[in-house]
């Protein structure tokens, strides 16, 4: 995350990591699944069905 990578995007993450994804351009959402173009974030274990779903959308187009 340091390189820039979520710079602008809109993510989601363990709560631990919150100010991290902040600190790296990250425009935090406090949500199990987010989607920002072709990058998908989930909270953490339980929301991997939901994870799964939105990156399987991605990959039919």
């Amino acid at each position: 995350m340091s390189a820039g990578v979520v710079r602008g995007k809109k993510v989601t993450g363990f709560f631990c990591i919150r100010d991290d994804l902040t600190n790296a351009g990250g425009l935090y959402q406090e949500a199990g699944v987010v989607v920002d173009g072709n990058l998908v974030t989930a909270q953490g274990p339980k929301d991997l069905p939901e994870f799964m779903k939105a990156f399987l959308k991605l990959l039919s187009g």
